[in-house]
């Protein structure tokens, strides 16, 4: 039983609450962390590993985060006094701003799930690890540019667990309360996000999609995600599988990519290109264990991703880009609106420090923009909701930060 407290007041709270410690250190003086023919790496082989990576079909030589093993996300949902609530996790990550940001009920690489760490388990695993009756089980990609051969499952559940059950950290509050704070900046972490958008959406708020709020806006997202048009979602597919090869990127020692340095000794582990890898110390109140260090990406700069949004004879129409990326697991997938040009209205606009437990303090500003026609000729390909959420239940069809970009519309759900 949820109690008066509003989410943004117990995400405040939170913060207050977990206390964290960050602080530089050199891989030299890692306890946990060292170099292993040419690479970054646990000294239990586990989580993940810090890698170069050439890879020809992109051009790419550059170090990327190898970790094959699949994490799960999910949320547990449950309908209680005629509305649906979300179990919602206050997650610390090191590199989010904030650092506790809102999270799925259970966030936990295999590495964690497996109490690799030594530390605490994770609460209510056993519900999400293999439910045949979950509402959604779905592979989602992360970041290609940054993570090698990344997956993990986006999982919802239906479960009920008393509020006197639950650890601090966990609290029951309705789904739209959630879904509302997704145009808040750095309020609610990139797992979240994509669990949130690979769900049935009428899951999330116990009814039609859009159809709590009047209006033009409204109307053509409601109709968007009523409409499927023949054979789209299909060539859809049939188009980014064109552009899947077997061609394997090719490891690297990190000494010898070219363009790049490292120094196990300094502050700066390997630097040379737009993003750097760092060794940091971390010591906490609030995670599984109270001290450990790791590797972790700092990219220079704030990135911008804009979703194309068209709407036609009252239908809304999502503008996506074919990517091929070097750390994607099958190699190409549809991103987001990549090169969009002209002028377009800006609908939302959120600042997200993405992955916090591997990137330090990365932003990207996620904007929905709108078009006033849809371009003929244009490099992206129009989606309607109905066509992309077959898309996001298959899985593996649509990038992380396409997802990302595709959440800011379930504000207004």
């Amino acid at each position: 039983m949820s109690d008066s407290t509003s989410l943004v007041d117990w995400l405040a709270a939170q913060r207050r609450a977990q206390q964290c410690v960050v602080r530089p250190i050199s891989l030299e003086d890692s306890t946990q962390w060292s170099w292993v023919e040419g690479r970054i790496q646990h000294h239990t082989g586990r989580f993940f590993s810090v890698v170069g990576v050439e890879d020809a079909q992109t051009g790419w030589l550059a170090p990327l985060l190898e970790q094959r093993e699949i994490g799960t996300l999910a949320f547990i949902r449950r309908e209680y006094d005629g509305d649906v609530h979300l179990l919602v996790q206050a997650k610390l990550e090191p590199g989010d701003l904030g650092l506790s940001q809102l999270a799925p009920s259970v966030q936990a690489t295999a590495s964690n799930l497996d109490r690799v760490h030594g530390g605490a388990s994770q609460p209510f695993a056993e519900l999400v690890t293999a439910d045949p009756n979950a509402h959604v089980d779905a592979l989602g990609s992360e970041q290609g540019t940054r993570f090698l051969g990344k997956f993990n499952r986006n999982v919802l559940v239906t479960a009920e667990i008393a509020a006197a059950d639950l650890p601090g950290h966990l609290k029951w509050f309705p789904a739209r309360e959630l879904l509302r704070m997704l145009h808040d900046d750095h309020a609610i972490n990139t797992d979240a996000r994509s669990v949130l958008v690979s769900s049935p959406w009428e899951l999330l708020v116990g009814d039609e999609p859009f159809a709590s709020v009047e209006g033009a806006w409204s109307r053509a997202l409601r109709e968007s995600y009523r409409s499927t048009r023949a054979g789209v979602s299909e060539a859809a597919k049939d188009s980014i599988t064109s552009l899947r090869t077997d061609a394997e990127p090719t490891w690297v020692s990190l000494d010898d990519l070219q363009g790049w340095s490292v120094d196990r000794q300094g502050q700066v582990t390997v630097k040379g290109g737009a993003f750097c890898v760092r060794q940091i110390d971390i010591k906490t109140n609030a995670r599984e264990v109270e001290a450990w260090d790791q590797p972790i990406i700092d990219t220079a700069e704030a990135v911008t991703i804009d979703l194309a949004v068209c709407v036609e004879e009252g239908v809304a129409y999502f503008g996506l880009a074919p990517v091929v990326e070097p750390g994607l697991v099958n190699r190409a997938e549809w991103g987001h609106s990549v090169g969009l040009q002209g002028d377009g209205k800006v609908l939302a606009s959120v600042a997200q420090s993405d992955e916090g437990g591997r990137f330090f303090q990365d932003v990207a500003n996620y904007r929905l923009v709108l078009v006033k026609d849809l371009p003929a000729g244009s490099h992206l390909t129009w989606l309607t909701l109905g066509e992309l959420q077959s898309l996001l239940a298959e899985g593996g069809w649509l990038t992380n930060e396409a997802r990302s970009a595709l959440s800011l519309l379930l504000y207004w759900i």
